[in-house]
């Protein structure tokens, strides 16, 4: 009777221990289905507050120039109805909200914004959030910027422009080769630096091009 008691809790035993390993398994597929879960909720509420705002905005402009149109044309009961309005929208205007996928690195936040827009529409949306364009100003703050854009779905705007044929960061810093690659001379048209999403490396483009962008807070 002990013999075969003992045999059973070896058995037993083995069994617990063999399970273990694969209860991490499965544990690990539900982490990474809540984990990409997460991902994709942070993506879309950070589109969506966008398109609430370029909404409002577009709202505001029609409401700002019909109050000009009812003011000219002495229409006072009209405009005031549109800047009764246009008070209302104006204060929905949020100009300052961060997305939610903020990120820290040192000091500073960061976040990418999947949003597509022109170079200088990018800048002046880190600008509304009390940010900036993502500047690289050392190889370990190289490395975490690039790594976010590496998570993009496209390619994505960084915070250097070249208007005069000199490269300057947004902050007003010039750009160096000091962060591990080589700055070209530009063309003489007003471009650009983004993290090009085929070729994974840096480089200039026309800053009409509508990409991805990423924001910094100091």
């Amino acid at each position: 009777m002990c013999r075969l008691l003992c045999i059973f809790t070896i058995v037993f035993a083995s069994a617990s221990l063999d399970s273990a390993p694969l209860f991490e398994k499965w544990q690990k597929r539900i982490n990474d289905a809540e984990t990409t879960y997460a991902a994709a909720v942070k993506k879309a509420d950070n589109v969506r507050f966008f398109s609430l705002q370029k909404a409002n905005g577009d709202r505001i402009n029609v409401l700002k120039k019909g109050l000009s149109d009812a003011t000219k044309a002495g229409e006072f009961d009209a405009a005031t109805a549109f800047k009764e309005r246009l008070v209302t929208a104006e204060k929905n205007q949020s100009t300052r909200r961060k997305p939610k996928n903020v990120v820290n690195f040192g000091n500073h936040e960061f976040a990418l914004i999947e949003d597509k827009a022109s170079w200088y529409l990018a800048k002046l949306r880190c600008e509304e959030m009390g940010g900036h364009l993502a500047v690289i100003d050392t190889p370990q703050k190289q490395e975490f910027v690039l790594k976010l854009c590496a998570g993009a779905s496209d390619s994505v705007w960084l915070g250097a422009l070249n208007e005069d044929g000199n490269w300057v960061w947004v902050t007003g810093l010039p750009v160096t080769s000091t962060v591990g690659w080589t700055i070209n001379e530009g063309p003489s048209h007003s471009v650009g630096l983004s993290y090009w999403h085929a070729s994974a490396s840096l480089d200039d483009f026309t800053m009409g091009g509508r990409l991805a962008y990423i924001c910094e807070w100091d």
